[in-house]
């Protein structure tokens, strides 16, 4: 059985990784928030095999946005989302199908504990960081920064206006803290990376 094998990908926040992936089977993705599951599922598996497909009808002017080395045997791909009507974004699996009680209750006597100890939407069982929802809303910084342009002409893809005075401002600030402007987002040090991120200017160089 062939395997459909990606090389040397480095899309958004990736870092020269190679996957190999079997064919008629599930492939499992999985990894901390933030360590690139989308990146490399949406953004570059699924982004290949959809390139792919419509290059056989369309003619494809634009750059592909996923960067790899090379790829082979990919196939065409139909990226989806779970889908449903129940909007309550603390619902799970368990409340859509309606077989939290018959767990809730056989956990509350296997372990002879009340039975609201285990009700995921009660107040004081939510988890304090995402409160039940089962993920902590943050800034996505691959929809932030294009890794592969250099800090001098201005990386932040919402900058889109004035760029070249958003330019001027990233290098007066570089300058300011020691960073080589010429380096792409990609190539500076994670202390780097925090301090153009979230760092603060003493000066006002506008």
């Amino acid at each position: 059985m062939s395997e459909i094998k990606i090389y040397g990908i480095e899309t958004n926040n990736l870092k020269n990784i190679d996957v190999f992936l079997k064919k008629h089977t599930i492939n499992l993705i999985i990894g901390l928030s933030g360590s690139g599951k989308s990146s490399l599922a949406y953004d570059t598996i699924a982004q290949i095999g959809q390139y792919e497909i419509n290059s056989m009808f369309l003619d494809i002017e634009s750059e592909p946005t996923y960067k790899v080395r090379e790829y082979c045997n990919m196939l065409s791909t139909v990226p989806i989302k779970q889908m449903n009507n129940n909007n309550n974004i603390r619902s799970t699996i368990g409340t859509y199908f309606g077989i939290n009680r018959n767990v809730v209750l056989l956990f509350s006597l296997f372990f002879n504990v009340k039975q609201d100890f285990f009700v995921l939407n009660k107040t004081d069982n939510l988890c304090p960081d995402c409160e039940g929802i089962g993920f902590q809303r943050k800034l996505d910084i691959n929809r932030i920064i294009d890794y592969d342009i250099p800090l001098e002409k201005n990386p932040i893809k919402c900058w889109t206006k004035s760029k070249e005075f958003y330019s001027t401002i990233i290098k007066l600030f570089c300058e300011d803290n020691s960073i080589d402007y010429k380096k792409n987002f990609r190539m500076l040090s994670s202390i780097e990376k925090n301090i153009i991120l979230n760092g603060e200017s003493e000066k006002n160089i506008l």
